[in-house]
């Protein structure tokens, strides 16, 4: 039982660290995406492209954001979890 919840565990960030990297790299794209668009002559792709960058963008920024704070409580409950089991 011990072994499956570890696996299951191991699973579960190996997950984490998948997304967040993803959205890292989305992230980075989105910004090299954003620098591009300053460099455009023709108003007409600027604002289409800078926008969608800057949209890339909060999205990137509000999915790290929102994993962050799931794994930030998955790690208090697990440590509450520890704490019960001792006392």
């Amino acid at each position: 039982m011990k072994m499956e919840k570890k696996m299951s565990g191991l699973y579960w960030w190996s997950g984490f660290c998948l997304l967040v990297m993803l959205a890292v790299a989305f992230l980075v794209f989105g910004i090299y995406i954003l620098i591009i668009s300053y460099r455009l002559q023709n108003p007409f792709i600027f604002i289409p492209t800078f926008f969608s960058s800057s949209l890339m963008i909060l999205v990137c920024l509000s999915l790290i954001a929102g994993l962050t704070v799931k794994a930030y409580t998955r790690v208090k409950k697990n440590k509450r979890e520890v704490v019960d089991k001792r006392t």
